[in-house]
């Protein structure tokens, strides 16, 4: 087959590197990446698809918006078909305002699909303590609770030079 020209691209095109071809999918947001086989073989944005990126973390609360400043905020995600990986790094310098639960940012929202979702984060100073805690998903949100010995940690519990990392699997919305 012989080269040929493509005309009408958008000038956000990039050429195609390392065998594979970066395409913008809009109804995410994101640029996935798809091998140049797979291309050919007609996997185009299937659900087979594997994603990857960086993400920004940020502590919440459940009700009320609160003003944190984040020393760190660090994370990575992978998404095969619907199953995200996420693991995070967050530290506080300082927090005013907000209330409820204390609530981790992810990358994308969790699907209401009957199912918690958990997973293990290493806190230190949050409540005056250190040590593992779990984090859960929220059905239908993009944030999810920390918990130890079945107890949420609130908002009012984080201050500054706290911080959490973690990692969670969980199901994704589309």
């Amino acid at each position: 087959m012989a080269n040929q020209t493509i005309n009408g691209l958008s000038s956000t095109t990039v050429a195609a590197s390392d065998d594979f071809i970066p395409i913008w999918k809009t109804s995410l947001g994101i640029t996935r990446k798809i091998s140049a086989a797979n291309l050919l073989a007609g996997h185009l944005l299937s659900d087979d698809v594997i994603d990857s990126d960086t993400y920004t973390p940020e502590f919440s609360g459940s009700s009320g918006i609160p003003t944190i400043v984040h020393a760190t905020q660090t994370g990575v995600w992978k998404k095969i078909s619907d199953m995200v990986h996420c693991s995070f790094s967050l530290a506080c310098t300082s927090t005013s305002g907000g209330a409820g639960d204390l609530v981790v940012k992810l990358p994308f929202v969790c699907k209401a699909d009957g199912f918690v979702w958990t997973g293990t984060v290493l806190q230190t100073g949050l409540n005056g303590t250190s040590g593992e805690a779990t984090i859960f998903t929220i059905s239908n949100s993009q944030y999810a609770r920390i918990r130890k010995d079945a107890v949420n940690y609130t908002l009012a519990m984080l201050g500054a030079g706290d911080s959490v990392q973690g990692s969670i699997i969980y199901r994704a919305t589309y």
